[in-house]
């Protein structure tokens, strides 16, 4: 199973080098990987019967958390993730 996404500004823009942090909801185990330039991430080997939460970070804001649930049964998750203005 593969999780693939953007992270976005509140325009929808992609936002480079934004951490996006994986993790393994039955393991606690945590992934991380950083955008490309255009704000684009990619897991891939994901076991398609585990859960994961996937939230992004950029300059001190957060993304809120999003679902990859072992029920869904694409191959391919696609996941949009917003980054709010920082505090």
């Amino acid at each position: 199973k593969n999780l693939t996404g953007q992270v976005v500004d509140k325009e929808g823009k992609g936002l480079a080098q934004a951490v996006i942090y994986l993790k393994d909801k039955r393991t606690l185990e945590v992934k991380t990987h950083i955008s490309d330039e255009r704000g684009n991430y990619r897991f891939s080997g994901l076991d398609p019967s585990t859960d994961y939460e996937v939230h992004a970070e950029f300059k001190g804001a957060s993304s809120s958390k999003r679902s990859a649930s072992s029920f869904d049964g694409r191959k391919e998750v696609y996941l949009v993730l917003e980054i709010g203005t920082p505090p």
